[in-house]
């Protein structure tokens, strides 16, 4: 059989070989078709399509050097055919040549509209970070004729974000979702869309924070969970949950949503809050370790801070608990706003007046408790007010203190039991008498109506109660953050890049440039853009693959450092 093959192969005509070639290379059976050709050239090397087809079909082969000289035989013979060096350039494109591949391509775009030559034009204008000209070549590619050239139309949207014109991006990848669903670029589609509607959500959860201030506790659990309907990720709708719960004692339910809020978003501030939770939960140890890990995470965290010193001032570790309460005073404490500041303040002076019995500190005290009465005229915050005139002896005003506030809540049995105790120690028996019986209209609990009845007795016989009027240390509110516009969208700026989500991160960042105007903190945010712009084109480049660049996150570390913005 060998033998009549090769008798039958001498008497093939050059005629047969390229009729036989060109089967082979329809078919796609290129090394036959590339057999062929050697046979037919080697009875006639002068016709410049046959090393043409013998070129294309070692290119398909990736035998890429002898692909090469074969077309360059094809262009002595015709120097001009523009086909010849398409398939040259796409030969250097191939063997690494960039810059001889671009020269070909270039020329054979002048004639031939192709959208794999765009598309190859485009990838390598971006090697050479033309991005301009490649983001034209790509649009060309994707708007051929007849073109479903959805590849070239995604590598068009990846340099919208590498411009940070997210709107053109979005439309290009929507378009390609449209024709192909499963497109791996419904990732990043779905992902813009959840930040707009998480950026949209911040009215409904500043109506929620005033429905909170307002005690509207139902009204408010209602906004965090048409949020969380929005966005399932909103870490901070979960922190204000467990902080309505917290109000309501249910400590269990508090610690289910804060921990949750924690899985979204390894954050300080709800480490913090993690921690009052457990202490109220009778864990101290675990409380303890939440505060420190808030520390860890920011060792700016007021709130964690304020958490420790509390909690050693109730075991009575007087000294620790003093060293806590400095260092909420040695915080700066931009970002919260002027009542929490006002209150964290108060409550560690009055901590460092308790802790070390020097007077002074109550006075310090007094301009905070007066901020707070002026912003809110809240029977809390006379309470207290009237606590601090007691401590310092101070009886008359103390007195009027209370007495303001039982004006705004008048059947407060705490309020009520303090006046007594400053009737009494002003020697004003019959109206400290008077005010424990008012107690007993109100309350009815015979525990507590057998404590105000051995009270009565006592005062009755003119024998001293020998009561004190217990610290409001032991009687904190709950405590929970309120940030402003500013540090919610630098604090989900945070978020999104830490999670490796740097599409988000660059959505709020745009948000926050329109609330800044040091020119300063102006350029940083220019700088980290343009970083971000980056980070989003690798982001599509890697997908599931990205990691966040380290460089970029401290930056942005840094920014919200100077914003005053608590992580």
């Amino acid at each position: 059989m060998n033998l009549f093959r090769k008798i039958s192969e001498k008497l093939k005509s050059y005629e047969d070989w390229v009729t036989e070639a060109n089967y082979y290379l329809d078919e796609g059976i290129y090394d036959k078709a590339v057999e062929c050709y050697l046979k037919a050239l080697e009875k006639k090397n002068t016709n410049p399509i046959d090393w043409f087809n013998l070129a294309y079909a070692l290119y398909h082969l990736e035998k890429y050097d002898s692909a090469l000289e074969a077309i360059n035989e094809a262009l002595k013979i015709s120097p001009s055919n523009i086909y010849f060096a398409y398939l040259k350039g796409l030969i250097h494109y191939k063997r690494g040549e960039i810059i001889l591949a671009y020269k070909y391509l270039k020329k054979a775009s002048e004639k031939i509209k192709n959208e794999e030559l765009f598309e190859i034009l485009g990838d390598i204008s971006v090697k050479y970070g033309r991005y301009e000209e490649a983001l034209k070549y790509y649009l060309k590619s994707y708007k051929m004729a007849n073109s479903k050239n959805l590849n070239a139309l995604f590598k068009a949207g990846k340099i919208y974000l590498l411009f940070g014109d997210i709107d053109k991006a979005y439309d290009a990848f929507n378009e390609i979702l449209q024709q192909n669903p499963s497109h791996e670029c419904k990732k990043i589609v779905e992902c813009m869309e959840n930040v707009v509607n998480a950026i949209n959500s911040y009215e409904d959860l500043n109506n929620g924070l005033t429905m909170i201030k307002n005690k509207d506790y139902i009204g408010a659990l209602k906004i965090f969970n048409k949020v969380l309907q929005i966005d399932e990720n909103s870490d901070i709708s979960y922190y204000y949950k467990s902080v309505i719960a917290e109000i309501f004692e249910e400590y269990k339910k508090a610690l289910e949503y804060i921990d949750k809020s924690i899985s979204i978003f390894n954050r300080s501030l709800y480490y913090a809050k993690k921690g009052d939770i457990l202490y109220k939960l009778g864990d101290e140890e675990g409380a303890i370790e939440a505060y420190n890990k808030a520390i860890k995470l920011n060792s700016q965290n007021p709130y964690a801070y304020f958490g420790l010193a509390i909690l050693y001032y109730r075991k009575g570790e007087l000294e620790k608990s003093s060293n806590f309460f400095d260092k909420v005073l040695e915080t700066y404490l931009e970002e919260l706003s002027e009542e929490d500041i006002s209150a964290l303040n108060l409550y560690s002076l009055i901590g460092k007046a308790e802790t070390t019995g020097i007077p002074k500190y109550y006075h310090e005290a007094m301009k905070y408790v007066d901020n707070l009465i002026n912003l809110e005229n809240s029977s809390r915050w006379w309470y207290v007010k009237g606590y601090i005139y007691y401590k310092l002896g101070n009886y008359k005003d103390a007195y009027e203190s209370f007495m303001n506030a039982l004006r705004v809540n008048p059947k407060d049995i705490s309020t009520l039991k303090s006046l007594a105790i400053v009737l009494e120690k002003s020697g004003k028996i019959d109206e400290a008498i008077t005010t424990y019986t008012k107690i007993l209209k109100i309350v009815n609990s015979l525990q507590f109506t057998c404590e105000i009845d051995n009270i009565l007795e006592k005062l009755r016989s003119r024998k001293p109660t020998n009561l004190e009027i217990p610290s409001v240390l032991f009687d904190i509110p709950v405590m929970y953050h309120k940030p402003n516009i500013t540090c919610f969208y630098a604090s989900n700026l945070w978020k999104y890049m830490a999670n490796n989500n740097p599409i988000g991160a660059y959505i709020y960042l745009s948000f926050i440039e329109s609330y800044i105007s040091l020119d300063e903190i102006s350029q940083m945010v220019n700088d980290i853009k343009s970083k971000l712009s980056l980070e989003m084109y690798r982001y599509c480049e890697l997908i599931d693959d990205y990691k966040s660049d380290e460089s970029v996150l401290m930056q942005i570390k840094e920014l919200l450092q100077k914003l005053g913005c608590m992580l």
